[in-house]
């Protein structure tokens, strides 16, 4: 995981910047792109700005709980489900309307083909 960050640091200075997050294709090239890297930022950064230990609790949201024992609060159903609810939810909302509901999912749905 540190050689990962550390390839993503191009300048070496021991963080991660939106730019170098939008370097990752997979990102830069997803329309809720910039909404992700948002989130992340507000979430789990400083200043527009993801430290190493904040990169690691990132990246443990998406670890796949295999069972109840390797399940932890950043890992939980209800951590990704709020997590995915933040990318969709820019207006930040108590509730999505179905309108925008629909636009995001178009979105996601349009990237993929």
């Amino acid at each position: 995981m540190y050689s990962r960050f550390k390839t993503l640091d191009k300048r070496d200075c021991g963080f991660l910047t939106r730019e170098d997050l939008l370097c990752i294709p997979e990102v830069n090239i997803n329309p809720l792109g910039e909404r992700l890297i948002d989130v992340i930022m507000e979430d789990y950064g400083e200043n527009n700005k993801i430290n190493f230990k904040q990169f690691i609790f990132l990246l443990a949201k998406f670890r796949q709980g295999k069972s109840k024992s390797s399940t932890t609060e950043f890992n939980s159903r209800e951590s990704k489900l709020r997590f995915l609810f933040d990318v969709s939810n820019p207006w930040k909302t108590k509730k999505k309307h179905k309108k925008k509901k629909t636009n995001i999912l178009y979105l996601d749905v349009r990237s993929k083909s």
